[in-house]
């Protein structure tokens, strides 16, 4: 997400864990070679099963492999360029490693794939914020909310964005919206920022 800034974050990107996640996550792995195997077996007789591909590809970006889950998610896409899951995926690893031009090409592939996918704005939206393009953030994030307005992250962003452009009455109340869908970040937004506003 965007930050305000990071000491007023910072407390809510911590993660804790605890011997039960520990357990789980062992079983997980056993459950996910399973899977890996399973996928890759499905290729040996059907090698130009796109969805094998890309169900690698998100495999091993959640295991932390994002060269492995890169080359995965282009083998999808070589297959079915219309593919937005992996032209997504491809745009996320690019944006993690910072090469945000190649991550715009690639969220703008998927949103042209698929124009109705709210996570493809989102992605982008959020990227363009960062990057100080604010009124393409805004149009973006509008988009994500229209195509999925139970994704308070959007709101939240679209707050952001709203900020960095000085509308705080917009910005509050997206903050407002995402507090009372649970977001924590955005409750820390409204305490800081909106108690003297006239959003409602």
């Amino acid at each position: 997400t965007i930050k305000v800034d990071d000491a007023t974050w910072s407390s809510n990107d911590t993660l804790y864990s605890s011997p039960c996640c520990c357990a789980i996550a062992i079983v997980e792995d056993r459950e996910i070679q399973k899977a890996i195997d399973a996928f890759k077996l499905s290729l040996e007789y059907k090698p130009d099963n796109d969805k094998a591909f890309y169900n690698l590809g998100k495999i091993y970006y959640e295991l932390g492999q994002k060269d492995l889950s890169m080359a995965y998610y282009k083998d999808a896409v070589s297959l079915n360029e219309d593919d937005s899951l992996s032209l997504l995926g491809i745009g996320l690893i690019y944006y993690q490693s910072k090469l945000y031009p190649d991550a715009l090409l690639y969220y703008n592939k998927a949103i042209e794939a698929a124009p109705y996918y709210a996570m493809a704005y989102f992605n982008r939206g959020t990227m363009l914020g960062q990057n100080k393009q604010y009124q393409q953030s805004l149009s973006d994030l509008t988009n994500a909310i229209k195509y999925d307005p139970d994704f308070s992250e959007s709101y939240l962003n679209r707050g952001l964005a709203y900020f960095y452009s000085k509308d705080m009455d917009n910005a509050c109340i997206d903050w407002k919206r995402a507090e009372s869908m649970g977001n924590l970040k955005a409750k820390d937004a409204v305490r800081i920022y909106c108690s003297g506003s006239m959003s409602q």
